[in-house]
């Protein structure tokens, strides 16, 4: 892949992550508003939006065709890092420093 292609396909991904962010807080502060504890809203958007990142990936901008549950595995295996910063950094700015 070369030239257009690439640059296409890098165009591509950063609509995927630009769409999943609000994917992401859009299931957050839905969660929120529901008055859904903000660590458990964390999960519950997390797992929305990685679910969303690897769909549109896999379909729109890799294109493979790997078998799809281990690659959606692997997905979730990547992220799991900073999801656990994530849950950290949230605990620590809402329960100790107040910022909600």
């Amino acid at each position: 892949m070369y030239g257009r292609d690439l640059w296409r396909q890098f165009l591509k991904f950063g609509a995927v992550g630009v769409s999943n962010t609000a994917v992401s807080l859009g299931v957050y502060y839905f969660c929120i508003w529901f008055g859904v504890h903000y660590l458990v809203a964390n999960t519950f958007a997390w797992l929305i939006s990685v679910l969303n990142s690897f769909f549109w990936n896999y379909r729109y901008v890799f294109s493979t065709q790997t078998w799809w549950p281990k690659a959606l595995w692997k997905t979730y295996a990547s992220y799991g890092g900073s999801f656990l910063l994530t849950v950290f950094l949230l605990y620590i700015l809402v329960d100790c420093f107040r910022i909600l």
